[in-house]
């Protein structure tokens, strides 16, 4: 089994059996047919964990190595730039901290948004504070991108663990931090907010920082997924309790108001339950949202997962359609990613076939939405993780497989691009 990601709860899953070759899935898994290209890092390693985030904006897209050694320092992490080059994929990058050491995990979240990419490393040092935090603004020129900007937060601590998820468009960077324990308490969770003027590159300056509005529920994982859309964003709690039952999760709607972002809606789902876990994913696109529930049970498989599809009734939410694999199956943990794009909705069930992995595609026709394609790594085995993060943007699906065995290098990673064709 992976280990946890900083915004994943402590819900303990099965352990997957040893890695076995499962047979090589069709391009074509559904109603369209999708070109796979496999990547992996040109320097990649053992243990790196490549793929272990993932982002894509226009012909650019990143994939995190976060704990990829560099310069001799374990687990620092690093970032993979790739551009699409007629119908393939080329790494054309690799990005490093300026400041990075050994342990900061570098790229463990990564946003972009045009010419600009935030990457994290809540794990890095700041001063004197061991595991503070900081997220770094890189700026492309041409294909050349450069360290711009280092974020931390005005009030940082030490353990503070400051980058746990990020959301990026033109003028606000959303990080979130907290919910490590040190000394037997626990560092609240929080989402800081940052501006730049909207004529200008750089730089960004915090703003504010909304805390949690869950103090007395410390293991609500409150910011530990976050997605912006112009003047609204989600706020994710995927371990908070609601209606009595632990864990159900539930997920805050935020607005800018003048200049202020403010809670306005708390959204759970009509459905839920214990341990649904929903909010541990969140996407948005304009008015329309998709939140993933990995816990949720469905017709008695525990686990199987969920994905909730919300529209935008300002200035809160309202649930739409509930979306689940056609093939679903008992620990799936479908909807542990989820990303929209326009009318297209990408969603990770990383656990499938003994944590080989899948991905499911599914389309808008009107006001309904339809599952048109399955995606699975052509050469996928048990144990990769393949749908631990993925995204989508228009025909183009990135997903990573982080703990895939490459080359003989066990946890190596890769990540596969799909193009609908």
């Amino acid at each position: 089994m992976p280990p946890p990601r900083l915004d994943t709860p402590s819900r303990r899953w099965p352990v997957a059996r040893a890695a076995s070759r499962i047979p090589a899935s069709s391009k074509m898994r559904g109603m369209h047919m999708w070109q796979e290209q496999k990547v992996k890092a040109l320097d990649g390693h053992a243990e790196a964990w490549f793929g272990s985030a993932v982002a894509i904006d226009g012909d650019y897209a990143m994939v995190g190595a976060h704990n990829s050694t560099v310069d001799g320092k374990h687990s620092q992490g690093a970032v993979y730039v790739f551009k699409r080059v007629g119908n393939q994929w080329q790494q054309i990058r690799k990005l490093v901290a300026a400041d990075g050491a050994a342990g900061d995990q570098f790229g463990r979240t990564i946003a972009m948004h045009g010419d600009m990419a935030i990457i994290n490393a809540p794990l890095a040092t700041i001063g004197a504070n061991i595991w503070q935090g900081a997220a770094y603004v890189f700026r492309r020129n041409g294909d050349d991108w450069t360290q711009a900007q280092k974020l931390v937060d005005d009030d940082g601590e030490a353990f503070r663990t400051f980058g746990t998820c990020v959301a990026l468009d033109a003028g606000h960077a959303l990080v979130g931090s907290g919910g490590s324990s040190h000394g037997g308490q626990r560092i609240d969770r929080a989402l800081h907010v940052f501006r730049r003027q909207a004529a200008s590159k750089l730089p960004w300056s915090q703003s504010q920082t909304i805390a949690t509005p869950l103090a007395d529920d410390p293991t609500s994982a409150f910011a530990a997924s976050v997605a912006i859309a112009g003047k609204y964003a989600l706020i994710g709690a995927p371990t908070a309790s609601s209606g009595g039952n632990p864990g159900r999760g539930v997920v805050y709607a935020a607005q800018e108001q003048g200049g202020t972002w403010v809670l306005v809606d708390k959204i759970a789902a009509s459905d839920g339950e214990a341990r649904a876990n929903f909010g541990l994913s969140v996407s948005v696109d304009g008015d329309v949202a998709v939140i993933g529930a990995p816990g949720a049970t469905i017709n008695g498989n525990i686990s199987q997962g969920a994905a909730y599809v919300m529209l935008r009734s300002s200035p809160g939410w309202k649930e739409a359609h509930k979306l689940t694999a056609n093939d679903g199956a008992r620990i799936n943990l479908f909807g542990a990613s989820v990303s929209i794009d326009k009318g297209a909705i990408l969603v990770g069930a990383y656990a499938a076939d003994n944590y080989r992995g899948a991905a499911y595609v599914f389309e808008r026709t009107g006001s309904a939405w339809t599952q048109t394609s399955k995606l699975q790594a052509s050469d996928g085995l048990a144990g990769s993780v393949y749908g631990y993060y993925s995204v989508i943007q228009a025909k183009t699906a990135l997903v990573g497989a982080y703990t895939a065995t490459v080359d003989g290098a066990v946890k190596r990673g890769a990540a596969y691009f799909h193009t609908r064709t």
